[in-house]
């Protein structure tokens, strides 16, 4: 009886976990081909101190809020995508864990884009920027 218990228990807390939510956002996407001549906020990441990054980083004006990163190679701890209106993470939007394999970050509809100048791949674990993509007009 004891154990019939136990594993209704284990069973329910496992089932209830969610796998994707406002926090974790991994859902992976492939981004819609848009046309070059499209206008978008675009930039190349650059690394910090003692880091090392590269890829780039864009957002299609004309597409439903959608950070595109390409080619972006990154690794370490904790690892987290933000928009932020600044170099710094001060005043930015959380846009989910930083994941090699995923191309498309969601952006909430609630965003004013164009408000947001920087792409900052951040370790929350430690605190340590591990690069910035200064996004400018093209």
């Amino acid at each position: 009886m004891k154990n019939l218990i136990l594993v209704l228990g284990l069973f329910f807390i496992i089932s209830s976990c969610e796998v994707q939510g406002e926090l974790t956002n991994d859902k992976v996407d492939n981004p819609a081909v848009l046309p070059s001549t499209a206008s978008k906020l675009s930039g190349e990441f650059i690394s910090s101190p003692g880091e090392s990054i590269s890829g780039s980083a864009k957002i299609y004006l004309e597409k439903d809020h959608q950070l595109i990163l390409e080619n972006v190679m990154a690794s370490g701890p904790d690892l987290k995508v933000y928009l932020s209106k600044s170099d710094k993470p001060v005043d930015f939007v959380n846009l989910g864990n930083f994941i090699k394999s995923k191309t498309v970050y969601e952006i909430p509809a609630t965003i004013d884009v164009q408000a947001y100048k920087y792409v900052i791949v951040y370790c929350q674990q430690y605190s340590v920027i591990f690069g910035v993509a200064s996004l400018t007009k093209s």
